[in-house]
């Protein structure tokens, strides 16, 4: 099952950050807040868990600019929007 991350728009800025965080640093440092849901099937039937709140700090491994790691070959502008653009990245 796929779920989407949703950013509310204020926080745009700081999502934009973490990413460009994620991309440049050795380690991208944030907190997680939310809350998920989880259903189990047990031998004496079904349990929902509803809501499983969440509010940690973690980090992530950034990919420190990829330092030399890989070479990008090619890249496509494959569509946009005003506010941006999508590309393809061929390594």
């Amino acid at each position: 099952m796929a779920t989407n991350l949703s950013c509310p728009d204020p926080q745009h800025p700081a999502f934009a950050a973490f990413n460009t965080d994620l991309t440049t640093q050795d380690i991208a440092n944030f907190f997680l807040v939310g809350q998920s849901r989880a259903i189990a099937n047990l031998s004496i039937g079904q349990i929902t868990l509803d809501p499983i709140k969440v509010n940690v700090s973690t980090s992530l491994q950034g990919l420190q600019g990829l330092k030399g790691m890989t070479t990008i070959e090619n890249v496509d502008v494959t569509g946009g929007t005003q506010t941006g653009r999508y590309q393809s990245l061929h390594f």
